[in-house]
């Protein structure tokens, strides 16, 4: 089945370019490295020890 000429013209719109395409999916690349991050680990250990604090505060204070 033949397409029309008209059909072929909205493809060639549709399509990303190659840039576009690997900056979408550049997190899927193996060989780039990974920087370290350690904003996720810090931020949980802060929460941590906010809660662990609240808690003997909370205990504390129940216990007069």
């Amino acid at each position: 089945m033949a397409r029309n000429p008209k059909q072929n013209q909205s493809d060639a719109g549709e399509t990303d370019s190659g840039r576009t395409v690997w900056l979408a999916i550049c997190y899927l690349d193996p060989d780039k490295e990974r920087e370290p991050s350690g904003g996720g680990f810090i931020a949980t250990w802060i929460a941590l020890c906010v809660l662990f604090c609240a808690l003997l505060i909370w205990l504390h204070l129940r216990g007069r």
